[in-house]
């Protein structure tokens, strides 16, 4: 279904007699037009069918709709534009009227209906704050400041890994569909950059670029994903090797440490090697030192020789006809028999 048609479903719900769908409707439309104070194309496309439902429409879908176009024409930030022709100090000053002795009885009402306990506990909070003579809309503003503390830090990257992952991550939105991402793919590859290459906080990089930290933790895992699908094969990584004239490659396992968690089932990534917490790669470079491929992570007190026995190392270097270069902890791997 395209957009302009998923639109008008939403309209012609909207001034429908059904308050169940209506509320969905709603809900629907107000993201999509209107998400996170942002406005779209299709929002002034928008504006003259919600107009009339506002003027002649059905009484229950007048104040939804006069709240949706409200808040198009006028936001809750200052931050935001405003469109022209709207005075905002008259229309503050008209909101401001609306004391604690008309909100408390719609309080009231809410919290007798309330079911859930978050959202009891949520209604009567906010209840009390109104009842202490102060604004809802200024609840948020008491309890997490809008202009965070931004320092700058530098991402020691070469340009062409950035435009790399960036290239990644349009292609896949393209390739999905994606309508649109608050932040344009380089700037999300910086973050993911960052996450990845500093180990930053993802509240941290969330706050300092106006998004949430889900937000963040999304991109990090989606992008971790299309960097894995660029992976090459053991095999072919071989092969290419070998075609380039390659006759030895270097191969070691390293550990990437880890926080430490509770429980038994963690005593496995302990390194009794490294005296640490983590997870064992094998690597394999070439003779310059360039890496060509990477193992899956496994627990860090696996041992060298079985990871390499596991991905089968030594059948894979006689079938390319190349030559290792190891420490002695491959040693007995030429004589070891792999596991099925």
């Amino acid at each position: 279904m395209s957009r302009r048609k998923t639109f008008r479903g939403h309209i012609r719900t909207l001034g429908g007699d059904d308050d169940e769908a209506r509320k969905q409707a709603f809900s629907s439309l107000f993201s999509s037009i209107f998400h996170q104070g942002s406005r779209y194309s299709a929002s002034p496309v928008v504006v003259p069918f919600l107009a009339r439902i506002a003027v002649a429409g059905p009484a229950a879908a007048r104040e939804k709709t006069m709240l949706l176009l409200t808040r198009l024409a006028v936001d809750w930030h200052d931050e935001y534009d405003v469109i022209t022709g709207i005075n905002v100090t008259g229309w503050r000053a008209a909101a401001a009227e609306v004391g604690p002795e008309k909100l408390l009885p719609w309080y009231e009402e809410q919290l007798a209906a309330a079911t859930d306990t978050d959202e009891h506990a949520q209604l009567q909070e906010l209840r009390d704050w109104v009842a202490a003579g102060n604004s809802p809309d200024s609840r948020r503003s008491t309890l997490q400041p809008y202009n965070p503390i931004v320092y700058q830090c530098r991402l020691s990257l070469s340009t062409r890994t950035v435009n790399h992952v960036a290239d990644l991550l349009w292609r896949h939105l393209k390739a999905i569909g994606s309508r649109w991402r608050i932040l344009p793919p380089g700037k999300i590859a910086v973050i993911v950059l960052a996450v990845l290459r500093h180990d930053q906080r993802l509240a941290d990089m969330a706050g300092g670029n106006g998004v949430f930290e889900s937000t963040v933790r999304g991109w990090r895992d989606e992008l971790i994903g299309l960097l894995a699908t660029q992976a090459p094969r053991l095999d072919r990584a071989l092969r290419k090797v070998a075609k380039q004239g390659g006759e030895v490659v270097l191969i070691d396992g390293t550990l990437i440490r880890t926080r430490r968690r509770t429980g038994r089932a963690d005593r496995r990534n302990y390194s009794g090697k490294h005296r640490s917490h983590g997870l064992h790669f094998l690597a394999l470079t070439d003779e310059k030192g360039r890496l060509i491929w990477i193992s899956a992570a496994r627990p860090g007190r696996t041992h060298d020789n079985t990871a390499a026995c596991h991905d089968h190392i030594l059948d894979h270097l006689r079938a390319a006809r190349l030559g290792a270069l190891a420490d002695l902890g491959f040693r007995g791997l030429d004589t070891a028999s792999s596991p099925p």
